[in-house]
């Protein structure tokens, strides 16, 4: 069997449900801010500080990245969160664990759509940008999962090495 490494990665663009999240806390940390050094009162300072805390959880919390690494046979989908902290959330081992891979909503994983299963998307959330579906047993967690993410060619005809009748080609 060859070894492949190959990687890439998306950044999910960030909801509007997050920007909004974002300028509330930020705009209420500035009236309270305004408030306690206008008026000094104590109540207004324990507000601004609590702000302060709640916007930089807000700020750090709503930037998500992700990262596919293929090594061998393995796949590890990550989710870097603030740029910095790295969790991997799926290992597929793919000779062993893939059940079907294939463009979202096409043929072959249309039996999975609204199947209770575990779901993690790992795609930008950019329109127009096509993604795959891959049903597979994620060693993680012990469970068959669903996992949508953006796969090139060239991740997809590696895959498709691996496993060439569980990979379905736009």
């Amino acid at each position: 069997m060859m070894d492949y490494f190959y990687e890439t990665g998306v950044e999910r663009q960030m909801r509007k449900s997050d920007k909004i999240m974002r300028n509330i806390s930020f705009a209420t940390t500035v009236v309270f801010g305004v408030v306690y050094f206008t008026t000094f009162n104590i109540q207004a300072l324990g507000a601004f500080v609590l702000f302060i805390f709640m916007t930089m959880f807000v700020y750090l919390s709503t930037h998500q990245a992700f990262d596919y690494t293929m090594t061998g046979t393995e796949i590890d989908f990550t989710r870097i969160s603030n740029g910095s902290r790295r969790k991997i959330m799926v290992n597929v081992e793919i000779g062993h664990d893939l059940t079907v891979m294939a463009p979202s909503m096409s043929d072959p994983v249309k039996p999975y759509v609204g199947k209770r299963m575990p779901t993690f998307d790992f795609t930008s959330h950019r329109e127009g940008v096509p993604y795959y579906t891959m049903i597979a047993y994620n060693t993680l967690t012990g469970r068959e999962s669903k996992i949508l993410f953006e796969a090139d060619e060239e991740m997809v005809d590696a895959i498709a090495r691996i496993a060439p009748s569980k990979v379905h080609k736009r």
